[in-house]
């Protein structure tokens, strides 16, 4: 028995001693509570779920490798880009552990929808292959920032794929790495997976990291195995249900119902589900990869799609023809999921009123043409102006404005171009020694 005098004492400071998980950290004591109680009842179990999420160029080999480490050979038949996400599983460890792969499509149209995932706790591997000619040290350290940006205490492994088709070493050391990324690098290691070179090191380093992860190792109520078996035959089906189908699927696995919201934010955060913005009674979506076909419709270079966002703008009024293959009901959640990701600005007049629109950077973009123009043009000047300063004042600074301008800066001109400093536009034509730059990007929020 414990006795304490004086204090008062709130569970969800002792959620680690408790052998919770951390997401228990804001919760009631009450709903703590709860969870000890189906605990003891129900007995406790595990479920140590790591997220392995593979991001690189289109060309790294990412599904090939994927699925050589899920099905335990080589694909026969070179298998389709990955367009937006592809998911699958594994059991590592004899059974003690699960890997969750998401296989991120390379294409640059694809960034975007990322974020929904990045944010994530999750193993984070940048993949690519050495090839000569490509602009490698700027590819590698792209794709690595858009996850910090997203996660900035993530773990990134570096994987180099494909050395055995004779390409050439990559440029990109180890110390190199580790100088860059300090904490956030685990690790940089060259795999073959059409002759399993080093497949096993990669497995065991993917597993040591993802160890070290939330809720990787701590008790749930058993209830839990019952529920994921239930969700997973949903699935089948079902893309999506109601917060009130979720309850009921909860309760015959026998979730007590001050359990369910707790299961709900657990089975969220270990990606099984997405809780769509909105609230406890949004909607469950049960096959999480496919809101990527979902984003695909808004953010895309496909000429048939393009249409949807003219401009730049996502139009309210036309969103039952823009996600025609869903059910309307859900085109307010997706929306309000575009926005809570930052996707895409919600616009509003000065008087703060909806204009009924959202502004979509990523469809900002400009044809190949246009930025070898702009880049030629600013180059023929001689010589380039120190200063050429563009004053731009505003009446609303969205928080993600900034970010998004200096997307589609790089989008511009690194066509044609190096990016270094996060904002400045160099041309690649000169060494890296006599580098020119023809402009950078200052912001100053206080000055508004």
């Amino acid at each position: 028995a414990l006795e304490v005098v004086g204090f008062d004492v709130y569970l969800h400071h002792c959620v680690k001693q408790l052998r919770l998980p951390p997401e228990l950290a804001e919760a009631e004591d009450e709903e703590i509570i709860d969870i000890l109680r189906q605990r003891i009842r129900q007995g406790s179990t595990r479920m140590p779920i790591v997220k392995v999420i593979l991001s690189g160029p289109g060309y790294a080999g990412k599904t090939c490798l994927v699925r050589t480490l899920t099905e335990g050979a080589f694909p026969v038949e070179d298998p389709e880009r990955t367009n937006g996400i592809d998911i699958c599983a594994m059991m590592v460890s004899e059974g003690r552990l699960e890997f969750v792969f998401y296989d991120f499509g390379g294409q640059p149209v694809y960034a975007s929808t990322h974020q929904l995932f990045l944010r994530s706790r999750a193993v984070f591997l940048v993949v690519w292959d050495a090839v000569e000619g490509r602009d490698e040290e700027t590819e590698v350290h792209g794709y690595a920032q858009d996850v910090l940006d997203a996660n900035p205490d993530a773990g990134l492994l570096f994987v180099i794929s494909k050395v055995d088709d004779g390409r050439p070493r990559s440029r990109l050391s180890e110390e190199q790495l580790r100088v860059r990324y300090g904490a956030n690098f685990r690790g940089l290691i060259a795999v073959s997976a059409k002759s399993g070179l080093n497949l096993d090191h990669l497995l065991a380093e993917i597993e040591a990291v993802g160890r070290t992860l939330r809720l990787v190792d701590e008790e749930v109520p058993r209830t839990y195995l019952e529920l994921r078996r239930r969700v997973e035959a949903r699935r089948v089906e079902d893309f999506c249900i109601s917060a009130d189908e979720w309850r009921v699927e909860a309760e015959a696995a026998g979730v007590p119902p001050s359990g369910m919201s707790t299961a709900l934010d657990l089975f969220h955060a270990w990606g099984l589900v997405l809780h769509l913005p909105g609230g406890e009674d949004s909607p469950v979506v049960l096959r999480p990869q496919e809101l990527a076909g979902m984003l695909s419709e808004v953010i895309t270079r496909h000429p048939d799609k393009t249409q949807h966002c003219r401009d730049g703008l996502l139009r309210h009024a036309e969103l039952a023809a823009v996600w025609v293959d869903y059910d309307v009901a859900l085109h307010p959640y997706f929306l309000e999921l575009v926005h809570e990701y930052e996707l895409g600005i919600r616009l509003c007049d000065p008087a703060g009123l909806d204009m009924g629109a959202t502004l979509i950077p990523a469809m900002l973009g400009t044809s190949d043409y246009e930025a070898m123009q702009d880049m030629a043009q600013l180059l023929g000047q001689q010589p380039l102006p120190r200063q050429a300063d563009c004053q731009v004042t505003l009446s609303s600074f969205p928080s993600r404005f900034v970010p998004q301008l200096l997307v589609q800066l790089r989008q511009l001109m690194t066509l044609g171009g190096w990016w270094r400093l996060g904002t400045v536009i160099t041309d690649r034509g000169h060494s890296r020694d006599t580098i020119r730059a023809v402009g950078s990007v200052a912001v100053d929020p206080a000055s508004k």
